[in-house]
């Protein structure tokens, strides 16, 4: 997916569009992705944000996925675990893959996204 693709679904999704269901694998391995360019980054002694494009993105996931829809759904990870509500799911390594399996899946529109329906659905995760 060109950065221009992945442009305009966000610009879509800002409209409105509903992110579609994703790989929950895709999902754990941007977040993966992400979370070592960051721990890198401030190694190297970089302060701030970094910047990823989304061809870097797509080489995180499987070949076919769908990188704004994986992009918006690893992001309401973020969101979810900075608000504290995902520490049941911590784990040393990482998240349980049950974060990873209820966000690939999870109804997602903008300015709609309800934190105690996400956290219920993952307490009925298996």
């Amino acid at each position: 997916m060109s950065d221009v693709k992945f442009r305009a679904f966000v610009t879509e999704f800002q409209n409105g569009l509903p992110a579609p269901p994703v790989d929950a694998e895709d999902i754990r391995r941007m977040w993966e992705f992400i979370n070592r360019t960051r721990a890198e980054a401030a190694n190297a002694g970089v302060r701030g944000k970094v910047s990823l494009t989304s061809a870097m993105w797509e080489n995180a996931c499987g070949p076919g996925a769908n990188i704004g829809a994986v992009w918006v759904r690893t992001s309401l990870i973020e969101l979810v675990q900075s608000s504290g509500l995902l520490k049941p799911w911590e784990e040393e390594s990482g998240l349980d893959y049950r974060v990873f399996k209820v966000a690939a899946v999870f109804p997602m529109r903008i300015g709609s996204f309800d934190p105690e329906e996400f956290i219920k659905q993952l307490n009925e995760e298996q």
